[in-house]
């Protein structure tokens, strides 16, 4: 599923897009899904309020890999403007 954005409005913001994939994953209609802004902290919070998955900050490969075979991750959050990768 995708819940955009489709393209830069500079009105948009990241809460807009994020709460609703994560009501998804939390509903169980999707299995996982991402996040992005521009540090990745707004979505991570943004994830955490509504509960019910577990969406860290990401920030590396090795994070992202534990993340989901040891801690069970299903909402990936990262930030477009300081991830590396």
């Amino acid at each position: 599923m995708d819940f955009g954005a489709h393209e830069w409005q500079p009105e948009d913001d990241s809460p807009d897009f994020v709460v609703p994939m994560v009501k998804a994953v939390a509903k169980g209609n999707v299995e996982r899904g991402g996040a992005i802004c521009g540090s990745g902290a707004e979505a991570c919070v943004t994830a955490f309020k509504i509960g019910e998955v577990r969406a860290p900050l990401i920030t590396d490969t090795f994070s992202a890999h534990q993340g989901v075979e040891d801690d069970d991750m299903n909402v990936i959050c990262l930030g477009a403007r300081v991830n590396g990768f």
